[in-house]
């Protein structure tokens, strides 16, 4: 069973950092009652997991790094990253899930989104361009293009996931411009519409990041016009029918 972890905020940086002490690790540490560790320990240890993970798949690559490796890295039983992830892409597959949470797009609540429809969009594009160009995200991602070959199956869940929660929030705003009466438009055309804003504010960015290396992306100014044009075509697309 995979246990939740609360914080993961390393930076890129890390990549270039030596290696934390292998002695010492969660599993070394007074346990509590009945040779168990405590659940603070518990989330110490399982935080520390996943950033010795985090690390090593960015230095070596995913098929480079083995469960001996990251066991030994973070002073752990092997036996206990088989207890709480089940193999070597359980591990990756938590680090994904964590740092999606952590770029979580919509970062306030809806009753606190700007009421303007334009700038409700422009709010939602500055946010999605700050994930999809979010540099552990783009190391992330350059690791799994790296062993899409290889890992097929483990590349393309994490893609979809990641994909998912983006357009999932493309979602959330135009449902929210629907109630609003700024938008109209069907339920059934949500999920298209929700791919075209995505496409049309960031388009190629995340791409380009993870080839080129630190690309900008869309200008605060270039968010603004391509947001103006979607919501041009949305009402064009709305009187058409």
């Amino acid at each position: 069973m995979k246990l939740g972890i609360t914080e993961l905020r390393k930076t890129v940086d890390a990549k270039r950092r030596g290696s934390p002490e292998k002695n010492g690790g969660a599993d070394s540490k007074p346990k509590g009652t009945g040779g168990r560790p405590t659940q603070e320990q518990a989330l110490l240890r399982d935080k520390k997991i996943v950033e010795v993970a985090t690390r090593l798949f960015l230095e070596r690559g995913y098929a480079n790094t083995s469960l001996n490796d990251i066991a030994t890295t973070a002073g752990v039983a092997k036996r206990t990253l088989y207890n709480l992830f089940g193999d070597k892409s359980g591990i990756f597959d938590e680090i994904i899930r964590l740092d999606a949470l952590r770029t979580e797009p919509l970062d306030i609540a809806p009753d606190q989104f700007p009421r303007d429809p334009e700038e409700l969009m422009v709010h939602t594009a500055k946010r999605i361009r700050e994930v999809v160009l979010d540099p552990l995200t783009t190391s992330l991602l350059q690791v799994m293009s790296g062993e899409a070959k290889t890992f097929p199956e483990l590349i393309a869940r994490n893609s979809r996931e990641g994909s998912r929660q983006l357009y999932n929030t493309c979602a959330t705003m135009l449902k929210l411009l629907k109630s609003r009466g700024d938008a109209p438009f069907s339920d059934a055309q949500l999920d298209v519409l929700a791919i075209r804003f995505y496409d049309t504010v960031v388009g190629m960015s995340a791409l380009r990041n993870i080839l080129e290396g630190d690309f900008p992306g869309p200008s605060d100014e270039e968010l603004r016009e391509r947001v103006r044009m979607f919501y041009a075509y949305l009402l064009q697309k709305a009187t058409s029918h």
